[in-house]
């Protein structure tokens, strides 16, 4: 049980750094990216996990509430 549990959280753990690599920029639009809603406590870590979660390759956050989550 205990091997299953270490499993599961080195495979977020890599998710999480593939997505937090680096910062691309700022734009005035979402593009092809996707809302994948919104949180009181938005961050770019929250963020990425969700995208992270989803298969997305990109993260954007948007008025310090919404996630934007893609693969372009």
């Amino acid at each position: 049980m205990k091997v299953t549990g270490f499993s599961a959280v080195l495979a977020l753990s890599l998710t999480a750094q593939a997505l937090a690599s680096e910062f691309v920029g700022c734009y005035s639009s979402s593009g092809s990216l996707v809302n994948k809603g919104s949180s009181q406590f938005q961050s770019t870590g929250l963020c990425s996990s969700i995208c992270g979660r989803n298969g997305a390759s990109y993260a954007a956050t948007s008025n310090s509430m919404d996630c934007y989550c893609g693969s372009s």
